[in-house]
């Protein structure tokens, strides 16, 4: 492969990444794995990788046309990743994840075409560094446009177990006394209980919260735990948090299962820790929140 080919490839290769990085941005998806706080680092990142992208490709096009394209095969191929790209985009056919994967795929078609005979033989020392090093940025822009996206479950409790401290330092917690009780989340009542779980203003006040639900070995029966899932940086430090909750039916409820308990909160006591608990009036099945982790 020569060079020209190389950082052609390459720089539709960071387009790709760029197109990817975007789409998640613009649909909100991108908060499945990050905390929004640092959004913006997301979108530097995409403003860096789309200058070096189009700067890289621009630099490269007329040097590769006139060293690399020397048969009717690969001016076919050129043509063909130059200008698919536009059309599907100006006629909205595709989304940009898509276009992330076209791209993909695309480059790699290029790449098996223009060394199949190199890699069939023994490659140099350059070639073997650019081949890895495309496949490097391929692998993950691939994997990362074609698997969906799936929450953490129940099931991560097993490794994680509830974090049963508060959220955050009483000084971050703000003011959950300015929401409706109702409208509180799951978090708010951890903070609110943690931070003033002798008010008796709090105690008997009506909650109405969304969750997975978990039964808990450490619980009597008919208790189980409504929670969620809080990032507070990225979803590799994921803690789970929740509210333990009283229902006649409680042994009947499936682990995993996301629903809404409605009821009067007060506290208890486990583990050393108090906790929100709730006498359920109301226990329903629902679908998993759009987004369904919490953020600090």
């Amino acid at each position: 492969m020569n060079k020209p080919s190389y950082r052609l490839i390459q720089s539709f290769l960071v387009i790709g990444l760029a197109s990817y990085l975007s789409a998640l941005l613009t649909d909100g998806s991108l908060a499945n794995y990050i905390h929004h706080r640092f959004f913006y680092l997301t979108a530097i990142a995409i403003s860096i990788l789309c200058s070096l992208g189009v700067i890289g490709f621009f630099s490269t096009l007329t040097e590769y046309v006139q060293k690399a394209v020397d048969s009717p095969i690969k001016k076919i191929l050129l043509s063909a990743v130059i200008i698919s790209p536009i059309i599907l985009t100006s006629s909205h056919l595709i989304t940009p994840k898509t276009m992330a994967i076209i791209l993909s795929l695309l480059c790699l078609l290029i790449l098996l075409a223009l060394n199949f005979r190199n890699m069939a033989k023994t490659l140099h020392e350059y070639e073997e560094k650019a081949i890895i090093s495309l496949l490097f940025i391929t692998f993950p822009l691939v994997l990362g446009s074609m698997v969906p996206f799936k929450p953490l479950s129940a099931s991560a409790l097993k490794t994680k177990g509830f974090n049963l401290a508060s959220v955050s330092p009483a000084s971050e917690q703000g003011n959950q006394h300015t929401i409706d009780p109702e409208k509180r989340n799951i978090m708010d009542w951890v903070k609110l209980i943690n931070k003033e779980k002798d008010n008796p203003g709090i105690l008997g006040q009506k909650a109405d919260v969304i969750g997975f639900a978990y039964h808990d070995s450490r619980l009597a029966e008919n208790h189980f735990m409504v929670g969620r899932f809080v990032i507070t940086c990225c979803v590799a430090d994921a803690s789970a948090i929740g509210m333990v909750v009283e229902w006649t039916g409680g042994k009947n409820v499936v682990d995993n299962q996301w629903i809404r308990v409605k009821g009067k909160v007060s506290s208890t006591v486990l583990d050393g820790r108090i906790v929100p608990f709730i006498q359920a009036e109301s226990v329903e099945e629902t679908s998993e929140p759009t987004q369904p982790y919490l953020y600090p």
